[in-house]
């Protein structure tokens, strides 16, 4: 894939989803106090426009540059798994819930795609590291904040 129709590509998906997100924002609040000039879509808003903005004018660079080269995406398969897996651990705990096992097994399943490495010693230190993450999560979340996952 040339360089240019790579950034063209990206910025479209950069900002699609950046509106996406500032829609979605507004669907799901009820627009906060209606009195207030500040509500709860005012910074999605915000964030919405600047990004358009900027990818904008990074259209208009990518552009009036001269040369373009090839990209070579060696590493797609890695993004796509990636992101297949995100969907399935999203729809997972929409679904059935158990936020903690669901995110335990998604991380563990994340550090055996990239580190490629089963050794026992590597397996326990994936665990320590998954357990740890959670660990920080339960306290920040459950704890701190009183926010059940």
């Amino acid at each position: 894939m040339s360089y240019k129709r790579a950034t063209y590509v990206a910025l479209s998906l950069l900002m699609v989803f950046g509106w996406v997100y500032a829609v979605s924002i507004h669907i799901t609040t009820s627009g906060g106090a209606r009195n207030s000039s500040i509500g709860p879509t005012y910074f999605p808003d915000l964030l919405a426009v600047l990004l358009t903005v900027l990818c904008i004018v990074s259209f208009f660079q990518t552009a009036r540059k001269k040369g373009d080269s090839i990209v070579r995406l060696h590493y797609f398969k890695y993004v796509l798994i990636t992101l297949s897996l995100i969907v399935a651990y999203l729809l997972a705990w929409y679904y059935i819930g158990y936020f903690y096992i669901l995110t335990f097994v998604f991380l563990m399943s994340l550090f055996f795609i990239y580190r490629r490495n089963f050794s026992m010693k590597q397996i326990a230190k994936n665990i320590a590291i998954a357990c740890s993450m959670l660990l920080v999560i339960y306290l920040i979340f459950e704890v701190a904040m009183s926010i059940p996952l």
